[in-house]
């Protein structure tokens, strides 16, 4: 087998192979016995057809399936011999095959880059530390509280004023006709500035309950009712009723609603040991951001098309189920982020870069994915999801999904191994203290 590559650039490959004429002769004569016994010819019992009537029949066939083992066979061992990492699936561009001739294709695939690791050790990183406030966890706990609030009609009469909540029936008219139902449409809105339209906002302002105003109103020429697109009308607006907010009492009782604490003292403590262990990983993830950064600008090097197109694709997904959460029909998220699609180009680079980087490091550490290193990283998975060991055991039970968790393992222990190593940089603050 001869075989003769050609560098197009860092990751595309031109392969041209040549295979010995006695191997393509054997391979064809396989073939042919094999098509004898099943072929069905008119005037031939099966096994007793003459191999010229197979050849003038079934010959292109038999070239195209035989060119394709011997393909399939070979480059493989192309790859192995040449130690060609390939990415994607390579595409067979030539082939030239002649009974009794040596066979020649030619095919382009793309590859790893070579990365010529530079400095990677000692690279330096800004010191931060843990720090809550008082101010955060008394910040968190009202965020809870209005969680659990409660909305009550006012018993007061009086306009509604900001922070209440008020219960709006609007009806629409356009000239003498009235759109939408005949009891108008309803909707309960907190009451401040920009949670309306401002023109209803202003003309409803001062109103109280059981009072209502008539505001004329020009619609957009894109609204989505195409009965009001463009169009003059009023919006008749009525105040049916005010409410207010009313948060539970900060006490013990609320602390102990929560479940896990017997008194505000211990709802306190659960909550500063949720922010730190929340600015922790925030931290975690700012190091290894300020340390990827350093790694791209210390290794320029292309990557191959593939590994891109596959990155992107799976950011897409991401940000599908993400939409999708916030209410997005699949459809409608789908054709969004098709619209936005190249804006996610740089970053898909970017994450293909700093895999092959990390990678590389990993490989040149010796840093290896142990038996109790991928069974922490499973039970950290499933106390993350919130699901069974087993279950999660399950999902990385198939190669290609288990091989890509050890990667990404592979990139986390590369990752503290650089942190480890990193020159800590005191803040400007405490440097400008120091003088």
């Amino acid at each position: 087998m001869k075989v003769q590559i050609e560098e197009l650039s860092q990751v595309a490959r031109k392969v041209q192979v040549e295979l010995p004429a006695e191997m393509v002769s054997e391979e064809l004569e396989k073939a042919y016995k094999e098509l004898k016994k099943r072929a069905q010819l008119r005037g031939f019992r099966p096994g007793k057809a003459p191999r010229f009537l197979l050849e003038r029949y079934f010959g292109e066939q038999v070239r195209d399936q035989v060119s394709s083992q011997l393909i399939e066979d070979s480059f493989g061992r192309v790859l192995s011999e040449h130690e060609l990492r390939a990415v994607g699936r390579p595409r067979v561009e030539e082939v030239d095959l002649k009974p009794g001739q040596e066979m020649r294709y030619t095919v382009m695939v793309e590859v790893l880059p070579r990365i010529e690791l530079g400095e990677y050790k000692g690279l330096e990183l800004p010191e931060m530390e843990v720090n809550v406030t008082d101010e955060d966890i008394s910040a968190r706990i009202e965020e809870i509280r209005e969680m659990f609030a409660r909305l009550e009609d006012l018993e007061e009469e009086r306009p509604a004023q900001e922070g209440d909540f008020a219960l709006l029936r609007t009806q629409t008219w356009v000239g003498e006709e009235r759109i939408g139902p005949p009891q108008g449409d309803e909707q309960l809105v907190e009451w401040r500035e920009g949670s309306l339209d401002e023109r209803v906002y202003k003309a409803v302002l001062g109103l109280r309950p059981g009072e209502e105003v008539r505001v004329p109103y020009s619609f957009d020429a894109d609204h989505r009712d195409p009965k009001l697109a463009g169009k003059e009308g009023i919006l008749e607006v009525k105040l049916e009723k005010l409410r207010k907010k009313v948060l539970p009492e900060l006490d013990d009782a609320f602390a102990q609603r929560l479940g896990e604490y017997s008194d505000l003292e211990q709802l306190r403590a659960g909550i500063r040991a949720e922010l730190e262990e929340e600015q922790r990983r925030r931290i975690e993830a700012q190091a290894s951001s300020a340390l990827v950064d350093q790694l791209l600008k210390l290794h320029d090097f292309e990557v191959p098309e593939t590994l891109v197109a596959l990155q992107m694709e799976s950011m897409l997904r991401d940000a599908t189920r993400r939409m999708m959460l916030h209410g997005l029909r699949e459809k409608e998220a789908r054709s969004t982020l098709a619209q936005m699609r190249e804006r996610y180009r740089d970053s898909a680079v970017r994450a293909v870069r700093s895999s092959l980087i990390l990678q590389a490091i990993a490989e040149k550490e010796g840093l290896e994915v142990t038996d109790e290193v991928l069974r922490r990283s499973l039970e950290r998975i499933a106390r993350e999801t919130g699901r069974d060991l087993s279950q999660v055991e399950r999902v990385y039970n198939r190669p290609e999904a288990l091989e890509g968790l050890k990667e990404s393992i592979r990139e986390e222990l590369a990752l503290d191994f650089l942190k480890q190593g990193a020159k800590m940089l005191a803040r400007k603050d405490q440097q400008g203290s120091e003088k």
